[in-house]
């Protein structure tokens, strides 16, 4: 993996358009042992519970407490949309990736309302929002569903924000209602075809595995190996209520890709010079899910971008470098002209 790692860092290195910049943070220790020690305390608790849903429950409870949000829910078109809302100001809405809920974005959130009104959803399927098995989820649908919530909340225009799938969403909203998108950005985002493709879709292509879609502990294991530069090493409690939720939502993940899949997981290239809004790129040079080279087509895609690619960082930098992901994107958002 080193010599991989170092191809990738080599490749991002090599982008060299106007407006994209190349980051060589270092890893925090001080963040690594607090990550350390959250978990053995977390695995400790799940050890202790005999109900670790609920108690999981509680803690993510507790976590919007801290963050300074509240769940909130709206009826829009064919479902109910749950969602977390906090703050005052312009609006920025958050979108999650694939497998992943309305509780991701929490170390961005508490430093975001202070200036902001964020607002998060669940998008459907995903999290508490619940699938339809009737309907389709291909992109043309997930994005006229959040057009109808957009609405149904009152939104004129906003800041917007997605990661992987969110991203890819989030970038054909954009180009769908420029009027409506303050900004936009994309973080590692999906919906691009990458010039060279990543582990993960190079796995799909040759045995058909979706990585995401894990049902035993050393599956698990391996979507950290994908996700993250440095894989966390999850105690045994916490691996094994992961894997019962990877087991438990297995069906419903399978329809929710087979659907985008069938749809077109790769339509922003078409899309993308319609977007008109100022645009950041934030990449982990070592992103084994969506490769980095992506960040060279979106530049020649998407006229007022600019890009940061991470060093030694997977797919998710605001786990891995938090500080400086609140720096980058809070950074953005205040040179704008609101």
């Amino acid at each position: 993996m080193n010599g991989d790692n170092e191809h990738q860092n080599q490749l991002a290195a090599s982008i060299h358009r106007p407006g994209c910049h190349y980051l060589k943070p270092k890893q925090s220790l001080t963040q690594r042992w607090m990550g350390e020690l959250l978990l053995q305390g977390l695995n400790f608790m799940l050890q202790k519970s005999d109900r670790p849903d609920v108690l999981m429950g509680k803690l993510q409870l507790l976590n919007r407490w801290l963050c300074g949000v509240q769940t909130r829910y709206q009826k829009s078109g064919d479902s109910i949309w749950p969602y977390l809302h906090g703050g005052k100001g312009l609006p920025v809405v958050l979108l999650h990736g694939f497998g992943a809920d309305k509780d991701r974005f929490g170390s961005l959130v508490p430093f975001l309302r202070r200036s902001f009104q964020v607002i998060i959803p669940d998008l459907p399927g995903f999290g508490d929002h619940a699938l339809n098995w009737s309907l389709c989820y291909d992109i043309d649908a997930q994005v006229e569903r959040f057009e109808a919530f957009i609405q149904a909340i009152g939104l004129d225009r906003f800041h917007l924000m997605g990661l992987s799938l969110g991203g890819y969403l989030a970038g054909y909203y954009a180009a769908r209602f420029p009027e409506k998108v303050r900004s936009l950005a994309l973080m590692d985002s999906a919906g691009f075809r990458a010039p060279i493709p990543s582990d993960a879709q190079r796995l799909f292509d040759s045995k058909g595995r979706n990585i995401f879609l894990y049902t035993d502990e050393q599956e698990l294991m391996e979507l950290m190996d994908f996700l993250l530069y440095r894989p966390i090493r999850l105690p045994a409690a916490l691996r094994r209520y992961w894997t019962c939720q990877g087991i438990a939502q297995r069906h419903w993940r399978e329809k929710l890709f087979t659907d985008l899949l069938v749809g077109g997981i790769d339509r922003l290239d078409s899309l993308a010079g319609a977007i008109k809004a100022p645009t950041l790129i934030i990449w982990g040079a070592d992103d084994r899910i969506c490769h980095v080279s992506t960040v060279d087509r979106v530049l020649s895609l998407v006229e007022d971008c600019r890009a940061y690619i991470i060093r030694s960082c997977g797919h998710i930098p605001m786990i891995e470098y938090p500080l400086l992901f609140r720096k980058i994107y809070i950074g953005f958002l205040g040179s704008l002209s609101l």
